[in-house]
Order: C-alpha cells, then sequence, then structure tokens
C-alpha cells in the first residue's frame, strides 16, 4: 500500500497557521480538529491520482496527508479513467454481462479487500475512505448508444453503485465520504445531457445521499473547485485547471485537500 510521507506535527502546526492566515474553504474557516489518529483512503480515478501537465502537481491525498501530518495516514487507490463500474460491487447479473469489475491498478483487487480490508502500518485498518469518482461514468454513458438509457453508465446507474459502496463501507466500520466533482470544460457542450448528468450526481451526494443511506457524509470541492454550487456542473476556475478543464494544477489539488480538512467530515463512523 502506498501511504503519503509524514511530516513533523511543528511543520504541519506551522502549514495549518500559513493556510488559515491565508485563508482557509470559504472565509477562511479553521482546520477542523481531528481527535485521533485516522487511517484514510482515497477512492477514485486520475483526479484522485494528481493526473496533471502541472509537474508540481502533487495528488490530493499525498497533500491531505501533509496537512494533517501524524494525525493521520492517507493511502489512495484507483485507476485513471475508472467508472464506478471498477469497483467491484455489482450484482452478480450485471457481472454476468461480461462488464469489468475490478480495481485493476491494485492488481485486480475488488473494492472489500482494497479499501476495507487494508491493513495500514499500526495494524488497524481504515477508518475513513473518501471517494470522488462518477465524471467517467458520465463520459462513457455519453458515447454509448447515444445516450441511451439501457447504459450500464446512466447517472442512475453511477448512483446506485456509490450507494453500494457508501453502504459497504458503513457495513464494515468505515466512514464514507463522498466528494462531489466537475465537468469537462472541454469535452461537454454547454446544456448538453452530459452536464445534466454531472449535476444529477453531485444533487445527489448532497442532498439525498445521507437520506438513501445514513451514515454517509459528503463535500462539496466541486464548489471550491469551480467557484459555483456541484449542481451548476461548472467546469473549474483558470487559476486550478492544468489547461484541460478536467485536471487540475499544484493549486487546485491544495485546494480539494484544504476543502476536506476544514469540512469537519475527518472522524470515524459514528463520530
Amino acid at each position: 500500500m502506498r501511504t503519503t510521507k509524514r511530516v513533523s506535527g511543528e511543520l504541519v502546526h506551522g502549514l495549518l497557521l500559513l493556510f488559515c492566515t491565508q485563508g482557509c474553504g470559504d472565509g477562511g474557516t479553521q482546520p477542523a480538529p481531528v481527535a485521533q489518529h485516522l487511517n484514510i483512503v482515497a477512492l477514485g480515478d486520475s483526479i484522485t491520482s494528481g493526473l496533471s501537465s502541472d509537474q508540481q502537481a502533487v495528488p490530493y491525498p499525498t497533500v491531505l496527508g501533509q496537512r494533517l501530518g501524524d494525525k493521520a495516514t492517507v493511502t489512495f487507490v484507483g485507476k485513471p479513467s475508472a467508472p464506478t463500474m471498477k469497483l467491484h460491487v455489482l450484482q452478480p447479473e450485471d457481472v454476468s454481462k461480461g462488464v469489468p469489475a475490478n480495481l485493476d491498478s491494485q492488481g485486480g483487487k475488488s473494492f472489500r479487500e482494497a479499501v476495507l480490508e487494508a491493513k495500514f502500518d499500526d495494524g488497524r485498518g481504515a477508518d475513513l475512505v473518501l471517494i470522488l469518482i462518477g465524471i467517467n461514468d458520465v463520459a462513457l454513458w455519453e458515447r454509448s448508444d447515444n445516450y441511451s438509457e439501457t447504459s450500464l453508465y446512466r447517472p442512475a446507474m453511477a448512483i446506485l453503485r456509490l450507494k453500494r459502496i457508501s453502504q459497504l463501507a458503513l457495513d464494515a466500520g468505515v466512514q464514507p465520504v463522498l466528494l462531489t466533482f466537475w465537468s469537462d470544460g472541454d469535452e461537454m457542450p454547454a446544456g448538453g445531457k452530459s452536464l445534466q448528468a454531472v449535476a444529477e450526481i453531485n444533487r445527489w451526494i448532497l442532498e439525498q445521499a445521507a437520506k438513501d443511506v445514513p451514515g454517509v457524509r459528503s463535500v462539496d470541492v466541486a464548489k471550491a473547485i469551480t467557484g459555483k454550487p456541484a449542481t451548476d456542473a461548472a467546469p473549474t476556475k483558470d487559476e486550478f485547471h492544468d489547461g484541460g478543464f478536467l485536471h487540475l494544477n499544484r493549486k487546485g489539488y491544495e485546494a480539494i485537500a484544504d476543502t476536506i480538512l476544514v469540512s469537519g467530515v475527518l472522524k470515524p463512523k459514528g463520530k
């Protein structure tokens, strides 16, 4: 398992002071306190992996681990271009259709193996899983059968799989945190169905997920990256994208980490 490099408590304290004098999140909010050491898995696609044309960009899980220092260990798993279908939580009838359903960046490990059964250096498992995935479902749905409502990539199916992932995590004692995502401004025509799909999934994450799966938490990182509500399906701010509007530069990935840091969601299940 790949883990982020830890830094000293003194350095973390200095970093947090620096960030909050310059403004943390909306309105300079102070970082929420972390009561105990946390083991965190960040799950996603190329955005979680930190894909960028900016050579100074660092994946947001690594930034988050640096910000938290000795208060947490953060690792990340996923695969560039992966939709939710890659998380190995499909029903047998879905798998029987020949749909790929594994987390193949981890050597074929399933979501349960890579996240729920993962062991950290302290011998414990994960306390939280941060889930930032969905944009590739929209992209694949856009390309399949002219937005066919039978496509396994349609928004309703992506939402269904996010429900399953969240419930699996809760049942295993791991706190799921769903993160909103943004549109690919280069690829998605204004007013098109793909933008509507991004808005639909984000709306579910923010407004309905906690009702459908009691106990799940959410953070609107898309608002920090785009400057608009996640349900607007807006592209990234110029200051955050790497030239392509979907993937981020160094400041963009740092903004994701800092938004999570001040959100108050970094607590174990039931806390």
